[in-house]
């Protein structure tokens, strides 16, 4: 839950109140105020705006200043020229609406790189190329986004147990050892199903990826690694989830394409050399397309790096 919500939902006394609205109200502010500033403006006490702060989770108010700032900033960077709840309305015209979907799309992925950690992504990359057999656990239409992903990473011999739509999910969670590893994908990351696959992988000690919005939440707790999406839609009230989609597709892509480099001659023979041998797959009338068959995995490989070269 971002930390601007957790104070609105919370139960707060009327200096407690006081603390908060200045917050809120002066929240791109905050990064340069100490405590005492806080506790002048609002009439109130140092101790008070800590006690605040312990409320909010935090150790301190240097810890909450500083985490309250970084999302403060976050969320107004980006989409201000498109809501992504609601991104087109009644009457726009064809062409308006693939315009603002586009436009989403753009801000969504600029959204997801300022949000990605080097640190967090190498930890992630660590941990999955390391692992025997690596789980992925998600929910809702999260689940087709995962499958893509477990599709790649099989084409490069990894063993991968797949996200099921049923109570297979916490079987798998089960099965897995000291030498497996698993990804969560979660928008909110409080899914009640997810939870309890958090707390198998936690009694067991099993590293996990956390792939989830920003704010801390249950599957984030216990993460090895987080990596974190792009976090502006309402849970239901939105025409889709079109950003956190893109997000998620992004995040994916970029974890499978460094666990590819990890080993990437080895890989690259290993996926040419599978794909041949699919049935239908040279055959296509577009000359783009269209593979010579009649070359070795080894002539392949050596023709990518050539174009590599003269580039």
């Amino acid at each position: 839950m971002l930390i601007k919500d957790r104070i609105k939902n919370s139960r707060l006394s009327p200096a407690e109140q006081g603390i908060a609205d200045f917050l809120i109200e002066e929240a791109e502010r905050v990064g340069q105020l100490k405590a005492i500033d806080v506790a002048q403006a609002t009439y109130t006490s140092s101790p008070a705006v800590v006690r605040f702060c312990h409320k909010m989770g935090f150790s301190g108010w240097n810890e909450f200043r500083d985490a309250f700032y970084k999302e403060a900033v976050y969320l107004n960077r980006h989409f201000q020229d498109v809501d992504p709840n609601i991104p087109f309305h009644k009457g726009d015209s064809m062409m308006e609406i693939a315009g603002r979907i586009a436009t989403l799309y753009t801000e969504s992925v600029e959204d997801t790189m300022e949000l990605l950690d080097r640190k967090e992504l190498e930890k992630a990359v660590d941990i999955l190329s390391n692992a025997r057999r690596i789980a992925v656990f998600a929910v809702s239409n999260v689940i087709y986004f995962a499958s893509e992903f477990v599709y790649y990473l099989e084409k490069i011999d990894k063993l991968v147990l797949s996200p099921s739509l049923n109570g297979d999910v916490y079987y798998n969670a089960m099965r897995l050892e000291k030498e497996d590893a698993a990804i969560i994908l979660s928008y909110s990351g409080e899914t009640s199903q997810l939870r309890g696959i958090v707390e198998i992988l936690h009694e067991q000690n099993i590293p996990y990826v956390a792939i989830t919005s920003i704010g801390g939440n249950s599957v984030s707790d216990y993460a090895s690694a987080v990596l974190n999406i792009t976090t502006r839609e309402k849970s239901y009230s939105k025409i889709a989830g079109y950003t956190s989609a893109m997000s998620f597709h992004l995040i994916l892509d970029i974890l499978y394409s460094c666990l590819f480099a990890r080993d990437y001659s080895k890989n690259l023979d290993y996926k040419i050399s599978r794909s041949r041998f699919e049935k239908d797959r040279g055959n296509t009338r577009n000359a783009i397309l269209r593979e010579n068959t009649s070359l070795s995995v080894s002539e392949v490989v050596r023709n990518m790096n050539s174009r590599k070269i003269k580039k």
